[in-house]
């Protein structure tokens, strides 16, 4: 099951006509749970999280373009109809985002926030690129998508940590 936040925000991507009905679905589910599925485990999510998922769906569906994590190149968001979508600078085509990325991936930076540390560059690990990909997250949801997904969480979060 998922949090009702979380499902409130998939319905905020919803077109209007559809949006209030399926917020009033979603309405006695927001308090009653706050446990959240994964593709491989159940975690209880944080309200914290929830709150930095609803910020990166907002920056993503304004529409905005950010440097990747390692300030190489520049990742363009973008929302079309229900669906989000990122592309960098050097990519044909681009790769769709769901809330369940956005929702693992901000899991995972609070998780590397947390525990701090560096990798051999120098870099805290929650900024590593590394960190967000298959071979260091054995239960990554997307790994073409999650780095970028790193990247607009920590531009929402770069005046204070979202965790």
């Amino acid at each position: 099951m998922r949090c009702g936040l979380c499902l409130c925000l998939q319905a905020s991507l919803l077109e209007p006509q559809n949006r209030n009905s399926a917020y009033e679905m979603q309405r006695s589910n927001i308090m009653q749970s706050k446990t959240h599925t994964t593709k491989s485990s159940t975690k209880t999510q944080s309200p914290t999280a929830c709150a930095c998922v609803s910020r990166v769906v907002s920056l993503i569906k304004n529409g905005t373009s950010l440097q990747t994590l390692g300030k190489r190149k520049i990742i363009d968001f973008w929302a079309k109809g229900t669906r989000l979508y990122c592309q960098t600078n050097g990519c044909v085509n681009p790769y769709e985002i769901t809330i369940g990325d956005i929702q693992a991936t901000c899991e995972r930076y609070c998780d590397l926030l947390k525990a701090g540390g560096k990798n051999s560059r120098g870099t805290p690990l929650h900024l590593a690129t590394g960190q967000y990909t298959t071979s260091a997250w054995g239960s990554c949801p997307n790994h073409r998508a999650c780095p970028y997904i790193a990247a607009a969480i920590a531009h929402v979060c770069q005046n204070g940590p979202c965790c």
